[in-house]
């Protein structure tokens, strides 16, 4: 519970954890075509062991070769670029 509301959603009231909360969206003007990058911001709360982190990004064509060659070790969401 965030009874100071720190850590809560201004657009849908939900408390941020160690997930996200919505899906990540990035402004195409933005990227630069790059196979990889990490977020500016970071997700999540300090709680215990566990601390805030960068999210890692990764190109389709970048997906597609690990999934290839069976990378494993990892969890993948999609993100939308607009």
């Amino acid at each position: 519970f965030d009874e100071e509301g720190r850590y809560v959603c201004k657009k849908c009231g939900l408390v941020s954890g160690t997930d996200l909360i919505s899906e990540l969206t990035i402004d195409k003007n933005n990227w630069d075509g790059s196979d990889w990058a990490i977020t500016k911001d970071f997700v999540g709360i300090r709680i215990g062991l566990l601390a805030p982190h960068h999210l890692i990004v990764i190109s389709a064509r970048l997906y597609h070769l690990l999934k290839k060659h069976n990378a494993k070790g990892f969890a993948v969401e999609r993100v939308h670029l607009l």
